[in-house]
């Protein structure tokens, strides 16, 4: 995937000193010198792109058939093989109160995932009971692995590593939990399509034991999450926030905090790099440990 993207951006701009294989995220803005995101650190180059070279790079990593993608693209992205995300800046048509075309682009952001197997060895103690894991939310700002741990998760319950093994149905709306070469364990199913329609699908075709997605936030996907929760399915989910005291102040996160839906909350942060557990907190919000975890060497931690 990574040389197919390369085919798709200009020659002046691949061939600079950059080690590819590292590379988190690649943005192109209009009439602004390039940026590239590796080992969590920013490089400038000297490539400035004008909006019809966004327009064609845009096209080509579409491969031309943009329809194909309009779906994704009324969100404000689209996702390539392998989970890697393309997230668009431009102009947004919007008809009856809902986004319908995407266009005139100004900028783009190509972000790879990634797959870190035995990530989440520490976490499991505290995610389970009795061998089956727990409703768990995980909570970071982005860019701190929310994916990528909630990710190995997925396999470690799937797999029975930490655990009993468990039927795991995943929701993969953003096409980035699964991917070709990623693992996600000999249990688990995955549905690519919104929470709210695969949810419910997942609940009658599929007899899940565990259900996980990433990025709730829309009022139906938290009526398709309870209606999971109360069907006896463990749920395992990422949200944005700095803490749980930021994602009460949401209406319909408080509400299912208050309704003690979530049995752990791990909060996730860089205070000592990447793949930090700076907090895990029970249903009714008290910590269960005394210090952050780091769940990787100080040499992967940028490769979440």
């Amino acid at each position: 995937m990574r040389d197919f993207i390369g085919e798709c951006l200009p020659i002046e701009l691949w061939k600079s000193s950059v080690e590819w294989e590292k590379v988190e995220e690649i943005r192109l803005r209009y009439a602004q010198k390039t940026m590239i995101l590796s080992y969590g650190k920013e490089q400038i180059f000297p490539y400035i792109p004008q909006k019809k070279e966004i327009s064609e790079i845009i096209a080509a990593l579409a491969e031309h058939s943009l329809y194909a993608y309009m779906e994704q693209m009324r969100q404000g992205f689209f996702t390539l093989k392998g989970g890697v995300r393309v997230g668009l800046g431009g102009r947004i048509i919007v008809k009856k109160g809902e986004a319908c075309v995407f266009d005139d682009f100004t900028s783009l952001n190509i972000r790879f995932p990634k797959e870190i197997c035995g990530l989440a060895k520490k976490l499991m103690p505290y995610i389970t009971h009795r061998g089956k894991v727990m409703n768990t939310l995980l909570i970071s700002p982005p860019q701190q692995g929310k994916t990528t741990l909630l990710r190995d998760i997925i396999r470690c319950v799937a797999q029975g590593e930490g655990c009993i093994g468990q039927k795991c149905s995943v929701i993969d709306e953003r096409e980035e939990l699964w991917g070709e070469g990623f693992q996600l364990g000999i249990r688990t199913d995955v549905l690519r399509c919104n929470k709210n329609l695969g949810i419910p699908m997942a609940l009658r075709t599929l007899s899940p034991e565990c259900i996980a997605t990433d990025e709730l936030g829309d009022p139906a996907e938290f009526s398709a999450i309870l209606q999971a929760a109360t069907a006896g399915v463990r749920i395992l989910a990422t949200a944005h926030g700095r803490n749980l005291k930021d994602l009460c102040y949401k209406p319909l996160f408080y509400k299912i905090y208050q309704n003690k839906i979530i049995d752990r909350f791990v909060i996730l942060s860089d205070t000592q790099g990447r793949g930090t557990v700076e907090e895990i907190l029970d249903a009714n919000g008290l910590p269960l440990i005394r210090r952050p975890i780091t769940l990787l060497q100080k040499e992967q931690q940028y490769a979440v």
